[in-house]
């Protein structure tokens, strides 16, 4: 069962919270420390804390558990008000939860990657990422090209297809021709 609610990571150190409101508050609790254990939290106030003082340190407290979503941030903000936390970055609470992009901001996104090139680097890291993991493709808009020889149904179906049509297009060879060894 998931719980929804305001919660606080608390420093225990020097008393420093980070307040922040979560659908499914044990997933977020997990998010939070493996980003943070990771080295890469979001906000580098808290990560930078995290990497002077020890994980024992940190503290994640719930404060308030909230059946209506719909109340989240509202009372996130009552708690931004209230303990004025120092590791907030943004004052004002506020989630992407169930918000939609408009297209203009999804060309506006878009136009600001175009050119951009990924580092050999990064496209080591991406390729790692992958391994394992089966690409799926749209066989409409991304068919494989003549020849290919990867093992994927798609491509096996395809070079059976061509294989017979090769083969119709050949005359028969008849069994004695099979049999016969060439004579030296």
């Amino acid at each position: 069962m998931t719980v929804s609610g305001i919660y606080k990571i608390l420093n225990i150190t020097n008393a420093k919270c980070y307040v922040g409101s979560a659908v499914n508050l044990k997933k977020r609790a997990y998010q939070h420390f493996k980003a943070l254990y990771e080295n890469k939290h979001f906000n580098i106030k808290l990560q930078n804390e995290y990497n002077e003082a020890f994980k024992e340190n940190f503290k994640f407290e719930i404060l308030e558990i909230i059946n209506d979503k719909e109340k989240l941030i509202e009372r996130e903000q009552y708690y931004l008000d209230t303990l004025k936390p120092e590791y907030n970055l943004n004052p004002t609470a506020g989630s992407r939860l169930g918000s939609v992009l408009s297209e203009q901001t999804k060309i506006d996104l878009c136009l600001l990657n175009i050119g951009k090139r990924h580092s050999a680097e990064t496209k080591k890291k991406m390729s790692r990422g992958r391994v394992g993991n089966q690409i799926r493709r749209n066989k409409e808009k991304y068919p494989h090209p003549e020849g290919c020889k990867c093992k994927c149904d798609d491509c096996k179906e395809i070079r059976l297809a061509y294989f017979r049509i090769y083969n119709a297009k050949r005359p028969p060879r008849s069994k004695r021709a099979l049999s016969s060894k060439p004579s030296a």
